[in-house]
């Protein structure tokens, strides 16, 4: 019998970043069918004066980089917290959520997404393949005030999906 680290470890070989985010992508999709997600360009076309972005990873995988203009929640927030927090804010925004590859963004989204129309939010998104899939495109990264290619990976299963590997970092600069 093949022990299951040496499999999962093959498995991920064989599956490129792309492939493996489209995969994720796809279960997402399927088992929270009631939010939108949104691609790269489709995010750009968004005017960014209407826009929060929502960060939904642990602090020390914001403080190694985060998409310009981000605001960190804890993935463990729940709707009441969200709102409390940025209720005003959101009034007539467009929300966008993400986090490393989608899973705890959507699953933050999917338990909001009734408070957040109650406040008015204008359309809340997932960003689909989340910072990963942001970082593989070569896409502004920040850390703090100042621009970085790093960006954290969760851990060595998930980070197998961040194409550079020069890119991965475990702390800020």
């Amino acid at each position: 019998m093949i022990a299951p680290l040496v499999l999962a470890m093959s498995l991920s070989a064989a599956i490129g970043p792309d492939e493996g985010l489209a995969r994720i992508q796809a279960k997402i999709e399927r088992e929270h069918p009631q939010i939108s997600h949104i691609g790269g360009a489709e995010f750009d076309a968004l005017p960014k004066s209407d826009v929060i972005i929502f960060d939904v990873r642990e602090a020390r995988e914001y403080a190694v980089s985060h998409l310009p203009g981000a605001v960190r929640i804890d993935p463990d927030a729940t709707p009441d917290e969200l709102t409390a927090l940025y209720g005003e804010a959101l009034k007539g925004k467009t929300a966008v959520f993400y986090c490393s590859v989608g899973r705890r963004s959507s699953d933050l989204l999917a338990k909001s997404a009734s408070a957040l129309s109650e406040l008015g939010v204008a359309a809340s998104y997932n960003l689909e393949g989340g910072v990963f899939r942001w970082a593989n495109d070569d896409r502004r990264l920040m850390q703090g005030d100042k621009e970085t290619s790093h960006v954290h990976p969760y851990n060595w299963y998930w980070g197998r999906l961040v194409e550079d590997k020069d890119d991965i970092s475990y702390r800020p600069d």
